[in-house]
Parts: C-alpha cells; structure tokens; sequence
C-alpha cells in the first residue's frame, strides 16, 4: 500500500504527470517489490513467515521515513487530486462512489479469481503443502503468485489514499495500520471474499465509538481499543474453526440436552 502511494505521489507531484499514469506506476512498483519479497521471503515456514513479513513491512516503514528523495517522516504534499473528465474529485462523497467503483472491481476479479483454475490451486494451499502437492500444485510458486496479487490490490488502496489525502508520509504504512489490517480480516472472516469489506465496515465503526467512549468510561486517555481489538481476534479467532468441527457440535447438543455424562466425554476429546 505504502509503495503504491509513494510512487503516485512522486509521479505526480515531482514529474507532472496525471494520477491515472500513476496508478500503472504504483502497480509494477508495487509488483516488483511483492515478487522480489516474496522470493526471499515464502520459503520459510511456520512463525518465521509472519515474523519475516512483520520485519519487511517495519522496514518499508523506516526506508519511506529516512529517504530525503520521498520526504523522510515528513512526507509528501501537495499531491493533485483525481479528475475524471475535467471534474476534480474533491468532495468526499464524489471520492467515495469511485472507491466503491474500484471495490465492485477488485471483488468480482477475486471471484472470477478463485472460481478459476489458478483460484482452486491458491484454495488448495490452505490445506497444507502435502494436499496442494498432491493436486499438482508448485507450492512455492503459488504462495508468490498470491502474494503478487494481494500486493497489488493493496496498491490500488495506496493509490486511492495519496489522491484522497492528497499527502503522504509512513505513518499509515507502520506496522500498526497492519495490525488493523489483520483485526478487519479475521473479524469479518478470512474465508470469504466479502468478508473484509464486513470486517473493515465493523472494525472502522467500532473503533470510532471506543475512541469517544472508553476514555469517558475509563476517565484517562490511550488506546484502549487496541486493548478491546486483540480480546475480539483472540475470541474470534478459533470460533469459525470451532463451529465447524463435528465433535464440538456434538458436545454443544449434549450439554443443550442436559446430560452431562454424554457431553464431558466428548469435552475431554474435543481438548
């Protein structure tokens, strides 16, 4: 997201050019960067990946903060905002129909995605390596491929972002925005195309009205939502995984029927 909201912004601002060629720019940046990444970075394997992914994107952050060249913390200002046939998109309304113009897009190429061949192979390696394997699938080659078009959906969000804000700096490329990020998608359900769009509705509002409410409940300020926000993904979680699963389904209807000598065996299997 960071890249392809720098690279508009320079496009933009330090060469003249339109938005609408800085979206191109911002997309084979942003390509690059995930496919050379993704190289080093997807062969590794348990908590080393998420980890690995953490250290890239803290690195992003300080390199976008510490380059003269893209304004160091202080950012970028000054960037044109977006024109669509001579009418600027100044106003937060017009903005708004063209995200969800741009959201439409990204949705239906994500099913039209997954409903293909390709898409069933990316489906395949939520089962583990083994089962991808043994439907034919070059795991290593996928995870990159995956990680290219994630990539590159996040650009677009970047590049939304720098012609709205119409200012740039690292600030909302840190890992804390990740961490948002993270909380959207495993609220609304990682599972599901549409999920994200619930989980970014949800997180976005609930966040509004914790930022107003918990300093007033709890008389001091802070982030106390972030507080609230790990608690939901630690309850969350585990829950889609758990309603699911055969056996918890079973202890759930014996402990509804009130026998307690059918549910506790089945607790003591489901642990």
């Amino acid at each position: 997201m960071g890249v392809g909201a720098y690279a508009t912004a320079i496009i933009t601002t330090r060469y003249g050019l339109s938005p609408w060629i800085g979206l191109p720019v911002g997309l084979l940046a942003t390509a690059f960067v995930a496919w050379t990444l993704g190289l080093v970075t997807l062969r590794m394997s348990g908590h080393y990946l998420p980890l690995a992914t953490i250290a890239w994107g803290m690195s992003l952050f300080y390199i976008f903060g510490n380059t003269p060249a893209l304004g160091g913390f202080t950012g970028i200002t000054d960037i044109p905002p977006l024109s669509i046939f001579g009418n600027q998109l100044t106003s937060p309304r017009q903005y708004a129909y063209l995200t969800l113009f741009f959201l439409a897009i990204v949705v239906t190429l994500t099913a039209f995605l997954l409903q293909s061949r390709v898409g069933r192979a990316m489906r395949a390696l939520r089962g583990g390596p083994v089962v991808a394997e043994a439907f034919g699938v070059n795991n290593f080659r996928m995870k990159v491929e995956v990680f290219v078009v994630s990539a590159l959906f996040a650009s677009l969000a970047g590049w939304l972002y720098a012609h709205s804000q119409r200012f740039v700096n690292p600030t909302p490329f840190g890992v804390n925005e990740g961490i948002n990020y993270l909380f959207m998608a495993v609220v609304g359900g990682i599972n599901y195309i549409l999920g994200g769009i619930f989980g970014a509705t949800l997180i976005t509002q609930l966040r509004e009205l914790l930022q107003d409410w918990l300093p007033k409940l709890l008389k001091a300020q802070g982030n106390f939502e972030t507080i609230v926000f790990g608690i939901l993904v630690i309850l969350i979680f585990p829950l889609p995984a758990l309603l699911l699963d055969p056996t918890f389904r079973r202890f759930v209807l014996a402990s509804f029927a009130a026998n307690r000598t059918a549910a506790m065996p089945i607790l003591y299997e489901l642990a």
